[in-house]
């Protein structure tokens, strides 16, 4: 009796066996050819050059990826050009920037795409590059609290997603011990865009732009604040002031994938 419970037994396993490795090789097939028909309705292309890339989970060529204008930042968090002209108005740790960019820059045409063209597979892509190199530099800290710029409502709803939060949850890839935070600081004023604008009309509007509304979760917590791109700082730094003003203890360090020149 035993012995036939036994051989039974062996039969069900290796039936079972077998099936999943034939459904698994269906589903491997499956997905090539899904990927083959969406390659050729839909190429994925060099966000810089425009050239077909084999695959699909690439966003720059080999070519232009040589190309892009590394900051450095991240070898010298804190005695850069970014954290310097962020210390001059208040005490931030560490100020990290990917890339540099300007409007004859290609990565202005990637910004653009981010941000108005609906595109957060982007803005993920971007954080989750910027983390694994983060990750491997022995002066990287270890943070509490990852805390994207947020947007307002209004602009929320009109972009379908925040951009610096789709970077937060890429870099969080490799910072798994930090939770992101979107809760805690709300954006309360719906300032129109700063791109055309001058240094000190940036600062002015982004004055008591940004409420803490649960200090608690920020209490005695290293924040890195996360955003796009910084060119005067003034939203960062906003966000920054009004966390250190209503939240007790607390650090702050900052990041950026984009370092206007």
């Amino acid at each position: 009796m035993l012995r036939n419970e036994k051989f039974f037994h062996n039969i069900f396993v290796t039936f079972y066996k077998k099936l999943f490795m034939a459904l698994r090789r269906l589903y491997c097939f499956l997905h090539d050819c899904i990927e083959g028909f969406m390659n050729i309705l839909f190429p994925n292309c060099c966000l810089i050059c425009d050239i077909k890339l084999d695959n699909r989970k690439d966003y720059f060529c080999e070519s232009c990826h040589k190309t892009l204008p590394l900051t450095g930042y991240y070898d010298n968090s804190d005695n850069n050009e970014m954290y310097k002209i962020i210390t001059k108005n208040m005490k931030v740790y560490h100020a990290y920037a990917l890339y540099f960019y300007s409007e004859s820059n290609p990565l202005h045409k990637v910004i653009e795409l981010m941000k108005y063209k609906n595109r957060p597979d982007i803005c993920f892509f971007l954080g989750n590059v910027f983390g694994e190199i983060l990750s491997k530099k022995p002066c990287c800290e270890k943070y509490d609290v990852i805390l994207p710029i947020p947007l307002h409502r209004y602009r929320f709803w009109q972009r379908g997603y925040n951009q610096s939060e789709m970077i937060a949850k890429g870099l969080q890839q490799h910072f798994t011990d930090s939770y992101i935070d979107t809760c805690s600081v709300i954006r309360s004023t719906n300032t129109a865009t700063q791109t055309l604008k001058h240094a000190k009309d940036r600062i002015k509007d982004m004055q008591h732009v940004f409420n803490v509304i649960h200090p608690q979760n920020l209490n005695n917590k290293h924040i890195l604040i996360v955003d796009d791109v910084f060119t005067t700082g003034s939203t960062i730094m906003s966000c920054a002031k009004t966390i250190l003003s209503n939240c007790k203890n607390c650090k702050i360090s900052v990041l950026v994938v984009f370092r206007a020149q």
